[in-house]
């Protein structure tokens, strides 16, 4: 199997003969060592090697190849080596679901990081750890519960760009964060709207079914670039024109609720892509026929036979 040849290539390099470990080999490797982690290939050395003693070696190598990937397993957090990994390190992705000790130790050492995702519970003392990273400017967190823990993260000085998945604070959790350039927040059902953050750049809001209208009275002349606002079905059709007095370069409302008389007030906004994919009520998109959008996406839409938006964009651009 792979793992078996890969056992034997990392041998092979303790052993001294570099050779056999480079190119597609350390790409091998690499694949295997990312699907199951560190820990897993170290664990088939061993059965493949019963003698061998330079486990750590094994474990050391992998690891400074996975930190060239940013790639961290919650099964290699228990291994030694891991705090050791050098403080130079700018972009890191770690993967965990307990021991907060392990976290803390790995996390305070990366002085220099300036890019975080952390797939697992975002504990209280975890997030304060984070905050510790004062040159971090892309946080992107799962599972963060606690609106607390929210407005800790206003202590980032560098903060540019931040994204939340799964995370079930509510309103109340954005009164601090301090103004970025990009936001996304997808699969938080809690929020309303009344109080999310309004970056300078970009905002995406995905799947947070209890979305209501003020968030629209909110984004009303907002200075913003790109905003996707999908699968978000309390919005009225109503609150979308709103979103005709905004700047908007690339707009996305696709699974929601609007209306043909919304997509009338939208095709005179000066976008350059207007994407509204899975909308059951559009019907009638002729109103974009002297649009200067220049890319249109309707996929999903059943638009009336007589409507030349259909033939013109037929599954979107």
């Amino acid at each position: 199997t792979t793992l078996d040849r890969t056992g034997k290539e990392i041998i092979r390099f303790l052993h001294g003969d570099k050779l056999t470990i480079t190119g597609d080999n350390v790409i091998e490797m690499l694949k295997r060592a990312e699907e199951w982690g560190v820990t897993a290939v170290v664990k088939k050395c061993q059965e493949l090697f019963p003698g061998v003693e330079k486990v750590d070696d094994v474990a050391q190598f992998c690891v400074d190849e996975l930190v060239k990937k940013r790639f961290i397993s919650r099964n290699d957090f228990h291994l030694r080596v891991l705090r050791s990994l050098g403080k130079g390190i700018k972009s890191i992705k770690i993967v965990s679901n307990h021991n907060d000790r392990a976290f803390e130790l790995i996390v305070r050492q990366l002085t220099e990081l300036e890019q975080l995702h952390v797939k697992g519970t975002l504990s209280s003392r975890r997030v304060k750890v984070i905050t510790g990273l004062t040159n971090l400017k892309h946080l992107k967190v799962e599972a963060m519960h606690s609106d607390a823990d929210c407005r800790l993260l206003a202590e980032l000085p560098k903060l540019e760009t931040l994204r939340f998945l799964g995370c079930h604070f509510t309103d109340d959790a954005f009164d601090a964060l301090p103004k970025m350039t990009m936001l996304k927040i997808k699969l938080c059902g809690r929020i309303k709207g009344k109080t999310v953050p309004i970056p300078e750049n970009t905002l995406l809001l995905e799947r947070c079914y209890r979305l209501q209208d003020v968030v629209m009275e909110r984004l009303e002349g907002a200075e913003l670039e790109r905003l996707a606002v999908t699968d978000c079905h309390r919005i009225s059709s109503e609150a979308f024109k709103r979103l005709a007095k905004c700047q908007l370069k690339t707009l996305d409302i696709s699974s929601t609720q609007i209306e043909n008389d919304v997509i009338e007030e939208l095709g005179k906004m000066s976008l350059e892509k207007l994407t509204f994919a899975n909308c059951r009520h559009i019907t009638d998109v002729r109103a974009l026929e002297t649009s200067s959008i220049a890319i249109i996406n309707h996929s999903g839409c059943i638009l009336q036979r007589n409507c030349a938006c259909r033939d013109k964009h037929p599954r979107g651009c």
